[in-house]
């Protein structure tokens, strides 16, 4: 645990819920353009492959990156809820939703989660800056 935050050491179970997001848009986007390349090259009768690198790029990375994090995300999951919190929005509930970044506790456990924070936790980040405020 850091003793600053009281977070679990390493990268988040957030940052890695963005991980999968990410490589799962480059793997279809890479699929998508690959395929449009492709077809544009087999169009022109050239044998110029140079459209096909930008495709092959984000399908090899979305290819690297998606084994990776689903593989990291269950451990990093498990590694928060046995620490008594979370930092993916979309699994919190019982437990606390807490910032990954300085561990403030942003919703607390049992609490319903507003459908804007389970995207995105800037949302819920303005909302526990503020609610300090709005108490006193």
């Amino acid at each position: 645990m850091n003793p600053v935050t009281g977070l679990v050491r390493g990268t988040s179970a957030y940052i890695w819920s963005l991980v999968t997001v990410v490589a799962v848009a480059c793997v279809g986007l890479g699929v998508l353009s690959l395929v449009g390349a492709v077809l544009t090259v087999a169009a022109s009768g050239r044998a110029d492959l140079s459209p096909v690198g930008l495709p092959l790029v984000l399908l090899l990375a979305g290819a690297i990156a998606l084994p990776l994090s689903r593989r990291a995300l269950p451990l990093v999951t498990a590694r928060e809820a046995a620490a008594g919190y979370t930092t993916v929005p979309l699994f919190s509930g019982e437990l606390p939703l807490r910032d990954p970044r300085d561990g403030r506790e942003l919703i607390a456990a049992g609490a319903d989660v507003p459908r804007s924070f389970r995207v995105s936790l800037r949302p819920a980040r303005r909302a526990a800056q503020f609610a300090p405020a709005a108490a006193a």
